[in-house]
């Protein structure tokens, strides 16, 4: 061991060092307006490590060992506004947040393309915007319904540029050489996470497989980086996102 006698006091010093790098991050989420009621199964996620987590029961939830900086905390869940806030990460010490997230369940926006109307809830209205902008391409609940595919990679086929390869997996033409991933977003919190080596490992074929077409609002699908908005580009170089009812 390189801690030997002599060299003991050096190392512990390094040790001690390196524990007040890292920091913690708590936090509770509540239904704002009202502090004491907590929304458990929020998606929370801290950027741009990509690390997510869910609340607990009374809202809570927590990061750990996490470095000093700037990041972001991305809070989602289905019937509530998404938020974004920025947090500060001091060494050797506990960040405490509170997250107040408002209700959407009840809004409903309304947009008009090429002169047909479509309804949809508040918390989608991002994505609704970039369909109307034409940023990438886009597949609707109305479409889904007219054609009930069997499953998403059946949705997927009909997208320029998709590709099966095999019987399980899948690329898109402009994403093969550009040294990316595939990224799977689902409500707003990325469900991929191509860490090889690690049981959680989780690539874009099966964050998609087990989710039922029934379930999708919309899917959005950038087959390309430069296509791809920025909130979702990372190291990907195409990304599907999917929103659910």
């Amino acid at each position: 061991s390189f801690c030997r006698a002599g060299v003991v006091a050096v190392c512990m010093g390094v040790g001690r060092a390196a524990h007040a790098q890292t920091a913690t991050i708590v936090g509770t989420v509540h239904v704002a307006g009202d502090s004491v009621l907590w929304l458990r199964a929020v998606d929370v996620v801290l950027d741009p490590t990509a690390r997510q987590t869910r609340t607990d029961s009374l809202g809570g939830f927590r990061f750990v060992g996490v470095a000093a900086g700037e990041y972001r905390i991305r809070a989602r869940r289905i019937g509530f506004e998404a938020v974004v806030m920025k947090v500060v990460v001091v060494a050797d010490r506990e960040v405490a947040i509170n997250v107040a997230m408002v209700s959407s369940a009840q809004a409903i926006a309304t947009m008009t393309i090429a002169g047909k109307r479509i309804d949809y809830p508040v918390r989608l209205t991002e994505a609704y915007t970039r369909m109307r902008r034409n940023t990438g391409y886009f597949v609707t609940r109305e479409q889904i319904d007219s054609q009930p595919p069997l499953d998403v990679k059946s949705l997927l086929i009909r997208i320029p540029g998709f590709r099966l390869v095999g019987h399980r997996d899948f690329e898109f033409a402009r994403c093969r050489h550009e040294g990316g991933h595939i990224q799977v977003w689902v409500d707003g919190v990325r469900w991929t996470n191509y860490a090889f080596g690690k049981r959680e490992d989780l690539d874009a074929p099966g964050a998609v497989r087990d989710i039922p077409t029934s379930s999708i609002q919309l899917m959005e699908v950038y087959g390309g980086v430069t296509r791809i908005p920025v909130e979702y580009l990372d190291d990907a170089c195409a990304v599907i996102v999917i929103w659910r009812k």
